[in-house]
Formats: C-alpha cells, structure tokens, sequence
C-alpha cells in the first residue's frame, strides 16, 4: 500500500464521509433530465456504487486500520510518559484548522458539504494534536546537538539559503533602464512596479515576493541575485520573460539564520525514526488475520482539510 500521512488519511476519511451527504429516500424523483426521470433509487444505487469502487480504490479500510493503530500506539506513549493532550491544546488546534481553512463560515460550509458535525470533525484532529503534542516533547527531549548542526549546516548551506526579493518587470531593455534612472532619481521602488511591471504575480505588491531559496527563480535572476547586496538594486537582468530590475531585500545564509530550523528538522527526523520503531514493534492482533503496521513517513501537517495554492512568479521556474 502506498503510504501516506496522516494529515492525508485525515482528509480522504473526510472527503468519503461526504460522500453519503444529503442522500435521498428512495421512493421519489431525484432530477429530471430533458423530461426524462432520475428516480432516488438510481441516484442512491450508484453512490453506493462509486463509494464502494473510492474505497477499494484509496484503500481506504487499510488507510483507516493504520490510523488507529498509529493512533493507540501513540496514545499509549503519551500515557507512558505522563504527557497530557489538554483540552486547550485541541481548541488551539481546532482553530488554526479554521483559520486555515478560511475563517467559520467556510468551516461551516465544509461541515455541511461532508455532511458532519463540529465534534465529528474535532474528533478527527484529535489524532493529528496527539501526535503534535508527542513530537513537541520528543523534541524537547531529544535537542540536537551543535556539533550535528553545525554538520548538517555544512553539508546544506547551499540549499538552506533563503532570499526576499522584489522585482519590475518590463518588455525591453530600454524600458528596464529608464525604470532603474527613475528609480535613481528617488522615485519608489514600490509605486513603479505597480505602475510598470508586468508581472502579475508580484505587481500589485509594490514588486515584493514571497522568501524563497534562489534556486527557484530562474538561472540569469538567480545569478543576479549573488551579485546584489541587500538592499541593492540590480541593472537591467535579462531573462525568458523580459527584463527585470531587481533589489534584494533580505538574505538568510549563515548558521545563526537556520539555527533553530536546523535544530527542529534534525528532532523531527529523530521522532520519525522513534515513531517508525514504535509501530513497526507494536503487537498488533486480528481475529484469524496478520496485521502489517505501515511506517509513519511523517509528522502530520497542522490541517487535514485545507487546501492551499501559491502563485508562481513569472521569473519562477
């Protein structure tokens, strides 16, 4: 079975509890189509039918089994431990959820369209707090050490190095000159480019883009970048999409910038590990069958039902 997460398994459990919402009787007329019925009885068939083919398709019995065991075996390790899941800890983490999601209102429209109540749904996050609530002790437990961070620094600095940017982009090298004379002239970098740029991912923010590593951007904007310091702004840049005027505005690249992130994802590979031993190990029995307890591939995300998108800039790869 392909393994997934538990954020995942969260979320498929819901989208298939959504799929018996605002079922009909079967006696009756459920639409009609160019005068031609569709009665209950048809309509109530084939959602049985397709909820039947989703579950074997997603394997959703083994994904719900595995669940509940990683679920008990981590509860038995809080209880263990004498580490206690507070009711204040779930409401925090309930309303993160519905923040992520978009606020109460869509939380409530999500609870009608999968046809679920709040407590369903809390209940549902309850196993993701339980397994947040483990890791936060395990890494408070377990702190990596300087000399294995400073390690894994060495060996990643490349990749770990983050930049905030904000850029103008034009059509023609012409155009980008007189922008960076403008721009030398005092006038603000912010106001040209949503005057001028023609990019609409990052115009309409005075230019600004999201904190992301260089190697996203494409490689003429990400060879500018290791010529600017911060606050400088580029030349013309000359790329695919057109001609850019650059400045950096941020640059993270040393140790102390990812201390404390180096410290949490070499405790979080720890707790992975330690999770992986504690399933794998687990004494699991079934009337008459063998149970296989999947690996945990990760610590679950802080919502199982948001949904996110980002907008990629045009000088993205």
């Amino acid at each position: 079975m392909k393994k997934r997460g538990m954020a995942g398994a969260l979320s498929l459990m819901l989208l298939l509890a959504g799929c018996g919402a605002g079922e009909k009787t079967a006696q009756g007329t459920y639409a009609t189509v160019n005068g031609v019925e569709i009665t209950n009885a048809d309509y109530e068939k084939n959602l049985d039918l397709y909820t039947k083919m989703l579950i074997a398709r997603y394997q959703v019995k083994s994904t719900v089994e595995n669940l509940l065991i990683h679920d008990a075996v981590v509860r038995q390790e809080l209880e263990k431990n004498k580490i206690e899941v507070t009711q204040d800890r779930l409401d925090a983490d309930v309303q993160e959820a519905i923040k992520n999601l978009g606020g109460d209102a869509a939380f409530q429209q999500l609870l009608k369209d999968l046809d679920i109540t709040e407590a369903q749904y809390r209940e549902s996050l309850r196993h993701e707090t339980n397994y947040k609530v483990l890791l936060d002790w395990y890494i408070e437990q377990h702190p990596a050490s300087d000399t294995e961070m400073k390690d894994f620094y060495e060996k990643n600095k490349d990749a770990l190095e983050k930049v905030t940017v904000s850029h103008i982009l034009v059509a023609s090298e012409e155009e980008a000159q007189k922008v960076k004379e403008r721009l030398e002239a005092g006038e603000k970098f912010e106001d040209l480019a949503k005057e001028l740029s023609t990019d609409p991912g990052s115009a309409a923010n005075g230019g600004s883009m999201q904190e992301t590593s260089p190697s996203t951007y494409v490689s003429e904007f990400a060879q500018a970048l290791t010529k600017l310091e911060v606050g400088q702004i580029s030349d013309p840049v000359k790329t695919e999409f057109g001609y850019h005027i650059i400045r950096l505005d941020g640059r993270k690249a040393s140790y102390e910038d990812f201390r404390d992130e180096i410290s949490k994802q070499l405790a979080t590979s720890g707790f992975n590990a330690y999770l992986n031993e504690l399933m794998t190990g687990a004494a699991v029995e079934k009337p008459g069958e063998e149970v296989k307890v999947e690996e945990q591939s990760s610590a679950p995300a802080a919502d199982s039902t948001s949904q996110s998108s980002e907008a990629e800039s045009s000088t993205n790869k």
